[in-house]
């Protein structure tokens, strides 16, 4: 079964000041072989990341499954590339 992570647990995760106990937990969920993104959490949590921070998300990104959102929404894709 597919698995989404929610923009909430991926902003948790990639917090520097976030407790190691919240990352431990969130970890195995975004490793997971499963686990997909969705446009509008990638272009949510870049939105709020620091500029020295996107490459080390951008690795987790990369190993994942980006599904498209389909019809009007698709703008996600052009503005999170741009970031």
């Amino acid at each position: 079964m597919a698995t989404v992570v929610d923009s909430n647990l991926w902003i948790d995760f990639s917090r520097v000041k976030a407790p190691a106990k919240i990352k431990q937990f969130i970890l195995p969920h975004l490793l997971a072989p499963d686990t997909y993104l969705i446009e509008p959490v990638k272009f949510e949590v870049l939105r709020f990341t620091k500029l020295s921070e996107i490459p080390r998300l951008q690795k987790f990104f990369d190993r994942l499954i980006l599904l498209d959102t389909p019809g009007p929404v698709n703008s996600f894709v052009s503005v999170s590339q741009g970031l």
